[in-house]
């Protein structure tokens, strides 16, 4: 080692002693004169010095929000007090550093930052504790404790970008592990079925179309109902020991099952006019109506209107298309069938996709109503068959019939999905 001497102008001196084996470097001094309290500090690598003050204070961790959720990456906001400027976050299990994230920014006294894998990666149940350290290597007072958590469960799971989705076509029960989740959903009741008749069914009614965000759903386990679509109506007889012999059996469509997640209840489709009651059933969306008949009414915030039914008695008669979620059924009229009210699309899966619509009117003669898209049953004229049924997990309405010993389509099942941001 070798010593730099500095002496005093009257007395004394001043040593700096420099190591026996060192890097070939130049300090560079500040041109300006220091503050009162002043230090030197590097700047950079290449020996520029510059003034600045010691950063003792000692820094608190306030708060976190925001989860550690297993093999899931996720951000998390972490409250600070007394700790400014760019520091480093520590991850600790216990007594021992899972990860440090290094050049993180206080913004307003909070920091905002990635988890890193090393920490997401530990166990469901391990508690992770968060240390700050300032830029003069100062860490916080306190560390603040979060538990690794799974994520939820129940129905099918997939992903959109950073967002789970859920999608469940049958009862089950959705497990959320995490308190306080924000929660979009869309919740389509079973859709209404037509009604077996000799000419002129209506379409059924689509099931309800609910969708919002729950701000705050508590952990715990939540039944998911998901409603069943409603079997379709018919009309048939059977023949005695002579020809004044005959039986008729008329057998309605019925509403649809309801559909169920937390506090959100979507109702059934309302059935097809025709069959014993004739008028089309209300329901979340009504029921089109056949002849000298009423439409089935729907309900407020989940669907529309029936169709009302056209023409006279004769094989130009039409009967009314089955509501949708977005729109009223299409109304009778001579040689036509109502179409089926349109559904209603959602982007909530990633992509936009149409369901709810109401199921078509059927015609003796001419044309039959389509289904209403977003998965409603197309409807048949005479000789034709059974109505369209409804698509499954749609919620759309049966399409009606026209024909003796023929079926009114059958409503399709209904559909909940769940999406969130861990």
């Amino acid at each position: 080692m070798s010593t730099l001497k500095l002496k005093g102008s009257s007395s004394g001196e001043v040593g700096v002693t420099v190591p026996a084996t060192v890097a070939n470097q130049t300090l560079i001094i500040p041109a300006a004169a220091p503050a009162v309290g002043n230090v030197l500090k590097a700047t950079n690598t290449s020996g520029t010095l510059e003034w600045g003050t010691v950063d003792t204070a000692v820094g608190l961790v306030n708060s976190v929000t925001g989860r550690i959720v297993k093999d899931t990456a996720t951000n998390i906001d972490i409250r600070v007090s007394g700790i400014t400027g760019t520091v480093s976050i520590k991850y600790y299990e216990g007594a021992t550093l899972h990860a440090t994230v290094a050049s993180q920014t206080v913004t307003n006294g909070k920091i905002t930052t990635a988890v890193p894998s090393a920490v997401y990666d530990e166990t469901v149940g391990d508690v992770i504790s968060i240390e700050v350290v300032n830029s003069s290597g100062t860490a916080s007072s306190n560390r603040y404790d979060v538990q690794v958590v799974a994520l939820p469960t129940g129905g099918t799971l997939t992903t959109d970008g950073s967002a789970k989705i859920h999608t469940f076509t049958e009862t089950d029960t959705f497990f959320n592990t995490i308190d306080g989740l924000s929660v979009e959903y869309l919740v389509i009741g079973g859709g209404g079925s037509a009604s077996g008749y000799d000419g002129y069914g209506g379409g059924g009614g689509a099931g309800g179309y609910q969708t919002g965000t729950l701000s705050h759903v508590d952990a715990g386990s939540y039944e998911i109902r998901v409603g069943a679509g409603a079997p379709g109506g018919n009309y048939n007889h059977s023949q005695g020991e002579d020809a004044y012999n005959i039986t008729y059996n008329v057998y309605d469509g019925q509403q649809g099952g309801s559909s169920t997640f937390h506090t959100v209840t979507s109702i059934g489709g309302g059935r097809g006019g025709g069959g014993a009651s004739n008028h089309g059933g209300d329901g979340a969306s009504g029921g089109g109506a056949m002849i000298s008949s009423n439409a089935g009414s729907g309900t407020s915030g989940q669907g529309n209107d029936g169709g009302t039914a056209g023409g006279s008695w004769g094989n130009v008669y039409g009967a009314g298309g089955g509501g949708g979620a977005g729109a009223v059924g299409g109304n009778g009229s001579e040689g036509t069938g109502g179409a089926g009210g349109a559904g209603t699309a959602s982007s909530i899966t990633g992509s936009s996709v149409t369901r709810a619509g109401g199921g078509g009117g059927s015609v003796y003669s001419g044309t039959s109503g389509a289904g209403g898209a977003g998965g409603g049953g197309a409807g048949k004229s005479y000789g034709a068959g059974d109505g369209g049924d409804g698509t499954a997990n749609t919620g759309g309405g049966g399409g009606g019939c026209a024909t003796l010993n023929v079926y009114g389509g059958n409503g399709g099942s209904g559909v909940v999905i769940l999406k969130y941001t861990p």
